[in-house]
């Protein structure tokens, strides 16, 4: 009983901690929207290794993703800008 009484609390704490940093977030102008927002396995460690593993894995492919993309509007802006010199002279 004590047991159960204390994995409610510990949960009730989890939920509380979770619901002050998304208003946190939410109602900051200074643009912290980047802060860590903490995610179940960092509640409950080696519980959720392979959704974290996951989690990352997807996370590292759609940063190299924004980078190509940003790459390549990078070089189609500095390509205009190279044939629109030659268009003048």
């Amino acid at each position: 009983m004590i047991l159960k009484q204390k994995q409610d609390a510990i949960n009730n704490q989890i939920l509380a901690d979770q619901i002050i940093t998304a208003l946190d977030i939410m109602l900051s102008n200074n643009g912290e929207s980047e802060k860590h927002v903490k995610q179940i396995w960092d509640y409950y460690p080696g519980l959720f290794d392979d959704e974290k593993q996951s989690y990352f894995h997807q996370k590292q492919i759609n940063e190299f993703e924004k980078f190509k993309q940003r790459r390549k509007n990078f070089a189609k802006q500095y390509n205009n800008r190279f044939k629109n010199k030659d268009g003048d002279d």
